[in-house]
């Protein structure tokens, strides 16, 4: 017997495939079927195909033996490929939306990183009040040096025989400092019921009547109270009684 070349092979399993083609479409009369079943039968067992080439010669002869079945098949095929199709979107859908998400996030973590708080400096006393608490001051040592007598003071600067003027904090009664005590004796002796001092870097409206220090930025109020020998009632203006 004479060998086929590879070549001739592949061309004759070419020429196969051509007439079935014909057949799916049609063209072929139904006489011709048994003519090509009777040939795909014969190449089916030619040992110069491949064994890929066997078992597709072999689904063309049940193909051509029952055509319903194939077309079947193709249909379930079809099916399987557009549920497999339909999965694929689901999940192309499903990761499109949680890369959205991860790109919020990201903003949000980006714009958490880049932020920074204003530099806020504390507040100066303005001029005008300067100019307040200046003359208070004086007043206050006018006020004094009118027949008082004048003591030496202690340590941790108080002075005997008056009184301390305190806020009560969160830590318990504190005193103010030196020159917050000058302005309360001064206002008190003076009978004023309202003043502003500035403590801390922070002014503060004071109420002698009320005993409380307000915050006028907040509202926040504490208690105050005066410590030590009351302060002494204001002065009474003099009388002249002369015509």
């Amino acid at each position: 017997e004479d060998e086929i070349r590879g070549d001739i092979a592949s061309r004759l399993y070419s020429l196969v495939n051509r007439i079935r083609a014909d057949f799916r479409a049609g063209r072929l009369d139904i006489s011709d079927r048994g003519s090509y079943v009777a040939l795909l039968g014969t190449l089916q067992n030619q040992p110069f195909f491949s064994q890929k080439q066997w078992r597709t010669l072999r689904s063309w002869i049940a193909e051509a033996l029952n055509p319903g079945k194939a077309e079947e098949d193709n249909t379930t095929t079809s099916k399987a490929d557009e549920k497999k199709l339909r999965q694929l979107r689901e999940t192309h859908e499903a990761l499109r939306q949680e890369l959205e998400q991860l790109q919020k996030l990201r903003s949000a973590v980006d714009a958490f990183l880049t932020f920074k708080l204003p530099d806020v400096k504390p507040r100066k006393p303005e001029p005008a009040k300067r100019e307040e608490l200046k003359e208070g001051k004086e007043a206050k040592t006018a006020s004094q040096s009118k027949g008082a007598a004048k003591t030496k003071p202690d340590k941790g600067s108080k002075r005997e025989g008056k009184s301390r003027w305190q806020v009560q904090t969160d830590s318990g009664w504190t005193n103010y400092d030196d020159k917050t005590q000058d302005q309360l004796r001064a206002a008190s002796e003076k009978g004023e019921i309202k003043l502003e001092v500035f403590v801390n870097s922070q002014f503060y409206m004071v109420d002698l009547q009320r005993l409380v220090q307000r915050n006028p930025e907040t509202g926040n109020e504490r208690k105050i109270r005066c410590q030590g020998a009351p302060p002494p009632p204001p002065e009474m203006p003099k009388l002249n009684f002369k015509r």
